[in-house]
């Protein structure tokens, strides 16, 4: 696939670091998260982890396999923004694999995600480590010049048919553990607040084919009843109108609804704003979370190896030297 495509869009696939990921709750709400992304030219897939301390991206991964993805570009000169309708495959039958495994591709990481922490530290933070991996086989490619370019339709490439992706690997036994009561902010507050920082926000929505895509937007501000949105015209939907998650990277995601306002602009009704996750809201707590925190991921971790029939998983120091 990534031979197939232009030169500077494969670029962006290959060397960004963080993606937008989207996958669908059972009710059809698109959820959009930033990860950090792991392309894998050699075998055609586009990968991306999730904690199995807190696994519900990879199950609603596994119900279904429809997932979109957005590249923001480079950030240089004539670098496009890209996005990805792909088939994903949930990996989880061997969460010590899986570990080593991330450490391996997160190793580069290591300096500005510890914060100072020795290695030893590092090695400790199992609840970290322990992963789900989420390969994605895209099906479809579009790609825009740059942000100021999108009003135009996309670029694309298709898949030849029939597309075959993995599957999933068995689904755990059981149901999966509670998630821990992490703290919910007042959306109001969250939205003047990050609108200050982050004042164009990805819109994800479900399109044509059932796969939820984010996009960046140009702009949103706060109204009465959430946002109102600077779409560009070239968006991969068929309307800007159903259910919806606004994202403003790590910052807060809203989901709620949207409808047209013309034909730039849409407002996005918020019906509530996601919790944060402590490791998200506070990097520093990566490595070092607070007691409440480091029980309640060991606690759910434990549960979810325990679906799975694995032990706790051991890295050995040479991983990090």
């Amino acid at each position: 696939m990534f031979s197939e495509l232009p030169e500077a869009v494969a670029a962006v696939i290959t060397d960004s670091q963080f993606v937008e990921f989207a996958t669908l709750t059972a009710t059809g709400e698109p959820l959009d998260t930033p990860l950090l992304g792991f392309a894998d030219p050699a075998r055609g897939t586009i990968d991306m982890t999730t904690g199995l301390s807190y696994p519900i991206k990879a199950e609603r991964a596994r119900r279904n396999p429809k997932v979109g993805l957005f590249f923001d570009g480079t950030g240089e000169a004539g670098s496009p923004m890209v996005s990805v309708s792909a088939l994903v495959a949930v990996r989880d039958a061997d969460i010590q694999t899986n570990a080593e495994r991330y450490v391996r591709a997160s190793k580069s990481m290591l300096p500005w995600i510890s914060f100072g922490c020795s290695p030893e530290e590092a090695r400790a933070a199992v609840w970290y480590w322990s992963r789900i991996w989420l390969e994605c086989t895209p099906v479809r490619v579009r790609w825009w010049q740059s942000l100021a370019a999108t009003d135009p339709p996309p670029e694309e490439w298709k898949a030849t048919p029939p597309v075959s992706a993995p599957v999933s690997d068995p689904a755990p036994k059981g149901t999966m553990s509670p998630a821990p009561r992490w703290f919910e902010a007042d959306w109001r507050a969250r939205a003047a607040a990050v609108l200050a920082v982050a004042p164009s926000p990805h819109l994800t929505l479900v399109d044509g084919d059932g796969f939820p895509l984010p996009f960046r937007t140009r702009d949103a501000e706060l109204v009465d009843r959430g946002f109102r949105v600077d779409v560009p015209r070239g968006h991969p939907w068929p309307a800007l109108q159903g259910p919806a998650s606004l994202a403003f990277g790590i910052l807060g995601i809203f989901v709620g609804t949207v409808q047209p306002v013309d034909e730039r602009h849409a407002l996005f009704v918020v019906d509530r704003i996601l919790p944060d996750h402590p490791l998200v809201a506070n990097p520093r707590e990566i490595f070092a979370p607070e007691p409440a925190t480091r029980r309640a991921l060991t606690e759910r971790l434990e549960r979810e190896l325990a679906r799975r029939g694995q032990p706790m998983p051991e890295l050995s120091p040479e991983l990090f030297g």
